[in-house]
């Protein structure tokens, strides 16, 4: 009986679950350049590298500029992590660091954070990516 009730309670819920889920999949299109931080770390490093990457949204947030980003690492293999974030273009990636270079004591904090990561990697690449556009899919 119980069951039935469930089922009747949630039946007039499904259709407005699923136009739910398909407006929030229009009003977040993936943003045309994805920029990725790539790092190798070093072996005998990968447990203290996520204590040293915390800082740095620490250091954004303090400095009150949004940075939003994924952070992977990889399960097998070499050890990597890849951060990943998106942006609308060229010119807002830009932006962004100009804000860095302007906020008070933000530079100096980053600097920080890089020379202390320094001890935990091998290497660190980084560049924009532009992302297939809906046409080119």
């Amino acid at each position: 009986m119980r069951i039935s009730i469930l089922r009747r309670g949630l039946h007039p819920c499904i259709p407005l679950l699923a136009l739910s889920s398909s407006l929030a999949a229009q009003a977040m299109a993936p943003p045309p350049y994805l920029q990725i931080f790539q790092e190798q770390v070093k072996v005998g490093r990968a447990g203290a590298h996520p204590a040293m990457e915390s800082g740095w949204p620490r250091a954004f947030a303090k400095a009150k500029i949004p940075n939003y980003y994924i952070g992977m690492t990889t399960v097998y293999g070499p050890p990597e992590a890849w951060f990943s974030g998106g942006a609308r273009s060229i010119a807002e990636i830009e932006e962004q660091n100009q804000a860095i270079e302007k906020a008070p004591g933000l530079s100096r904090e980053l600097d920080r954070l890089s020379q202390a990561d320094a001890a935990n990697l091998l290497r660190l690449s980084c560049r924009p990516r532009p992302l297939p556009s809906r046409d080119q899919q």
